[in-house]
């Protein structure tokens, strides 16, 4: 599950890549024009991805919950059709909650570059030197 979250996350972020600076940085400025952000570290400790995931869970639970309670009731057939049912209900509760993620990211790492006046964020683990890791400020814009 964190796992497909987090490559979900690096497809978003690679398509949002060229389109998240917002200013580059004015002539004379001292910083640097590239922010890194750590993405494995934002879906760790981000509150906001913490309680979307504990929502997934939430739901997961509950709709395994209802399935057993019915199963004694239901032939094996049914209750096959049944379980496809609820997985495809969950399938779309995370997507809902995937794209809450991904919009709550891409604001943040838009308000954060425009803040630091970033021209461009790339991830931490593709850049051998550089950048000003964005990471903290992320994780707090997404509060």
């Amino acid at each position: 599950m964190k796992k497909s979250m987090i490559c979900l996350m690096t497809i978003v972020m690679v398509m949002l890549g060229a389109n998240v600076g917002v200013a580059a940085p004015q002539s004379g400025s001292q910083s640097s024009s590239i922010g890194v952000i750590d993405v494995d570290r934002i879906m760790a400790e981000s509150p906001k991805v913490k309680a979307l995931q504990e929502q997934l869970n939430q739901v997961a639970k509950s709709y395994t919950d209802q399935l057993e309670a019915e199963k004694p009731n239901l032939s094996p057939e049914e209750y096959e059709k049944k379980r496809e049912i609820v997985y495809q209900k969950f399938l779309r509760k995370k997507q809902e909650l995937e794209k809450q993620v991904d919009q709550s990211l891409k604001q943040a790492l838009e308000a954060v570059a425009k803040t630091k006046k970033l021209s461009l964020i790339l991830y931490k683990n593709s850049v051998a030197f550089g950048g000003t890791d964005i990471t903290s400020e992320v994780i707090k814009v997404m509060k």
